[in-house]
């Protein structure tokens, strides 16, 4: 069944397997996650994109404690402004108890400035106390934009901040309770969850209705845009898993071809040696069932259609099998290509 979204058309290819998974180029395996295969999940893909660590001994310690300050580190680093933070921090924050000479100054004046952060109303941030269940929670829901619509709310904390992140799938497996200290295991899977959840960007400037705020959450007509697609990837071609998790980029490919059958039109994706190795992953993932049952295709933003796919990983390669006909292949195999340019001339 094919579904438009758009007149000019390259293609939402859905892959029908059986889950989400997200794979970063570079895992740490910690012996002390195996038996929570999400957390394990979480915190893998997370330790791969540079924005949780683990101990010197090679552990993780789940159960362990966070305070607000690493709570606002792990945030800032999933914006990918952890440099920006080293140059922020050369001054002292608002907070009469984050100076210069704190390591998270800058990460606390970045996600102050941002909106994220708003202090205890004493001038105070207590940065080194432990992080709440709920105080987290509401960080990364303001990460992600919400607080724009939510702090016209009276009175929303942390109540309008706790349904959001649920309706945004934030909590999902997560576990926690409001009013205690949020274990690392906890904050790892609700930050996970955030990477694939929609950003809220302002899309229109006063008028009649006053400032208006949109979801990019790929439905009528916008953009899906995450903070895994914006902000870590940054590429404009994914494979995306049920829970928009990105399994491949182009940045995993060498090329895109359409592939001619019977009666219809195959695309073919040659994997680069890393995307071949995550393909891997995503094959032991689906022997394990630990993989969601739908995977997409997200070109420029763009989900734009939809195809069922069979036998989907085969030698190292990606067959798209969706019944495309000749020209929305073609146009399709020409848009991941520009994408796949486009992401080797930004890495060079």
């Amino acid at each position: 069944m094919k579904k438009g979204f758009r007149k000019t058309a390259a293609v939402f290819l859905v892959l029908c397997l059986t889950g989400s998974y997200a794979f970063a180029a570079e895992e740490t395996a910690f012996p002390d996650l195996a038996e929570d295969a999400f957390l394990k999940e979480s915190v893998e893909t997370l330790s791969g994109y540079g924005i949780l660590e683990g101990y010197p001994d090679g552990t993780f310690r789940p159960d362990g404690d966070l305070t607000r300050a690493e709570m606002t580190a792990v945030i800032i680093r999933m914006l990918k402004m952890g440099h920006a933070a080293e140059e922020a921090g050369k001054v002292n924050s608002k907070y009469t108890d984050v100076t210069f000479q704190h390591w998270a100054n800058g990460y606390v004046i970045l996600a102050t400035n941002l909106g994220i952060l708003q202090g205890n109303g004493d001038g105070t941030f207590a940065p080194d106390e432990k992080v709440t269940y709920e105080q987290a929670v509401k960080m990364l829901v303001c990460a992600l934009g919400y607080d724009k619509v939510l702090l016209k709310i009276p009175d929303a904390y942390p109540v309008e901040y706790l349904l959001k992140a649920n309706e945004l799938g934030l909590t999902r497996n997560a576990g926690g309770k409001t009013s205690d200290p949020i274990s690392r295991g906890t904050a790892a899977k609700i930050a996970y969850n955030t990477l694939s959840a929609p950003l809220l960007k302002q899309t229109s400037i006063g008028g009649p209705e006053g400032d208006v705020f949109t979801s990019m959450d790929g439905k009528n007509g916008n953009p899906l845009e995450t903070m895994e697609t914006v902000n870590l990837e940054n590429c404009k071609f994914y494979l995306l898993g049920g829970y928009n998790h990105v399994l491949l980029s182009a940045a995993d490919l060498q090329s895109a071809e359409a592939d001619p059958v019977e009666g219809s039109t195959n695309i073919r994706l040659k994997c680069t040696e890393t995307g071949a190795k995550k393909l891997e992953k995503i094959t032991e993932a689906m022997s394990q069932k630990t993989l969601n049952k739908v995977l997409k295709g997200l070109v420029n933003g763009q989900l734009l259609g939809e195809a069922a796919v069979e036998k989907a990983i085969v030698n190292g390669e990606v067959v798209l099998k969706g019944g495309f006909s000749e020209a929305q292949a073609k146009e399709a195999v020409q848009a991941i290509n520009d994408a796949i340019r486009q992401c080797r001339e930004s890495a060079s």
